[in-house]
């Protein structure tokens, strides 16, 4: 429900954010996994939302590059 719901907190200084993804491709790689093939990378979703999303590396704008 994580994915689908999006999820953002903190605890024991360690801080996470997952974000929505849809909930079609959510279960379809469900599916895929339970009959054992890889499952395929997800969009990010966001019900109603018409903009773009762009992917950035997470590599890009860390103070710790490498």
């Amino acid at each position: 429900m994580v994915l689908g719901n999006d999820c953002e907190g903190i605890g024991m200084g360690w801080r996470t954010h997952v974000p929505n993804y849809n909930p079609i491709e959510i279960t379809d790689n469900l599916i895929r996994l339970m009959k054992g093939n890889s499952v395929l990378p997800m969009r990010l979703w966001y019900k109603g939302f018409r903009g773009t999303i762009e992917h950035i590396p997470s590599n890009v704008g860390t103070l710790f590059e490498t």
